[in-house]
């Protein structure tokens, strides 16, 4: 991203291998008017990762979903304790 927009090294949970970002054709970078941006959470790979994603311990974090007020849909992190944990039942999957 450039100077000021990508995580120092080392402090960044995609640098370590724990976290990728997904891109699913939803183009979201050409809309600076977040409320007119596309959303990916009705895209079926993302229904398919978050109905499965957990099995193999990804998880798309609560405070990042649909209406969290973030809304990073395209945002996985990995952590293999909550290997099989059903994400729609846990209140809250981040470090």
């Amino acid at each position: 991203y450039g100077a000021g927009r990508a995580a120092k090294p080392g402090t960044s949970n995609h640098g370590w291998g724990i976290a990728i970002d997904m891109y699913w054709g939803v183009r979201t970078d050409m809309f600076k008017d977040t409320s007119k941006r596309p959303s990916g959470y009705k895209h079926p790979n993302y229904v398919w990762f978050l109905n499965n994603g957990y099995k193999y311990g990804w998880y798309n974090p609560t405070n990042l979903r649909d209406d969290s007020g973030t809304d990073e849909w395209w945002h996985w992190e990995y952590h293999p304790e909550y290997k099989n944990k059903n994400p729609l039942l846990m209140q809250n999957v981040t470090k």
